[in-house]
């Protein structure tokens, strides 16, 4: 993404890290706006009764403005703090979230992070959709549209992750292209029964020829309350690139962890046969020059403890356009279904599909 310096310098206090009364700090600006018009049919399963419904939708995980101020000191030190806002997630409200706000450090040791920010596992390992075109598929700004039951996942990363939610965390120097990283969060926000969730990664990046590689592997436990299971997750996942194709793969499993839909996420109680969804992600894309086409498929399934096995599948073909530096235009056709292996009476197999139309500009 191209940075737009916004102003040379700007003057702190930074004593106490550099030795110094007073430095000179950069402060940049980047970012980028996403907007979609998505056209949904949707089953509502055992009614029978089919919606069709058409939106205008804003891609709030990529319509976001950063912030970033950095200096280095006399001593070598790098430090700064980087500030992610994007819009509120009510309709028509004008103020913004705050997503990401941390602070870091720098040098020959690596690097350190204090605040609100994705785990490690989220910053360091990729998965299939991260080859896709258009909206990127189930694991887009949007995600996979209508709507979902049971408790397989409808994308392909850890339930168990805890967001940004406060923490501490760290990043090796890369070796041979190898970096691991770990962090700490002590309390997860909200009603949560969640807290000392540590998450460890190990990434690895490299080139061999006309082909390059970028994998890892993540792992996270926590404490949950009593009576219920040990919190856990684990992620996995390997990108592959050779002349103007790529391909990916993704992999995550919650273990006993916690059983989730399309709008809550339970813990598993200790006493409980439940588990929590194995999830399987895949890509492949074409970049023909101007822009990318691509197959994303996602399966994922999980036990419910009572009844037997819910599982979910999305399949995704996506294309874009580079319409001008900085500015790309996509389409993408889903098709999403889901089924709740439960004997309740409303059980059934859900069907969506929906075309998506959308621009993005970047900064």
């Amino acid at each position: 993404m191209r940075k737009t310096l916004l102003a040379t310098s700007a003057l702190i206090a930074a004593g106490v890290l550099s030795g110094q009364a007073m430095a000179e700090v950069k402060l940049t600006i980047s970012g980028g706006a996403k907007y979609e018009i998505d056209f949904v049919s949707d089953d509502a399963g055992s009614g029978g009764t089919e919606v069709d419904d058409q939106s205008v939708k804003e891609g709030r995980s990529s319509t976001q403005i950063f912030f970033t101020a950095e200096n280095t000191a006399d001593n070598g030190l790098t430090y700064g703090y980087k500030l992610d806002l994007r819009p509120n997630s009510t309709a028509d409200s004008s103020a913004p979230n705050t997503d990401e706000s941390y602070m870091y450090f720098s040098g020959n040791w690596g690097t350190f992070h204090i605040g609100q920010d994705d785990n490690v596992i989220d910053n360091q390992v990729v998965t299939g959709a991260d080859v896709l075109a258009g909206a990127a598929g189930f694991d887009g700004s949007i995600g996979t549209r209508g709507s979902h039951i049971g408790t397989a996942k409808v994308a392909p990363d850890l339930a168990t992750s805890e967001g940004d939610d406060s923490k501490v965390a760290y990043y090796s120097p890369k070796f041979s292209g190898f970096q691991v990283a770990v962090s700490y969060a002590p309390e997860v926000g909200g009603a949560s029964t969640r807290d000392n969730i540590v998450a460890s990664a190990i990434n690895y990046s490299g080139e061999f020829g006309d082909v390059n590689v970028s994998g890892g592997v993540g792992y996270l436990f926590g404490d949950h309350d009593a009576d219920q299971q040990d919190y856990e997750g684990l992620q996995a996942g390997l990108n592959v690139g050779f002349g103007a194709f790529s391909f990916g793969a993704g992999y995550t499993t919650d273990f006993d962890s916690v059983v989730s839909n399309a709008s809550t996420l339970t813990p598993i109680a200790s006493t409980s046969t439940a588990s929590g969804a194995e999830t399987w992600d895949f890509g492949v894309a074409y970049n023909y020059g101007a822009g990318k086409v691509s197959l994303g498929y996602l399966y994922s399934e999980a036990d419910d403890g009572a009844n037997g096995t819910d599982n979910a599948q999305v399949f995704v073909v996506g294309a874009d356009y580079n319409v001008a530096e900085g500015l790309v235009a996509y389409g993408e056709f889903q098709y999403s279904e889901s089924e709740d292996d439960s004997a309740a009476a409303n059980a059934d197999e859900y069907e969506a599909s929906a075309f998506v139309i959308g621009t993005k500009l970047s900064f």
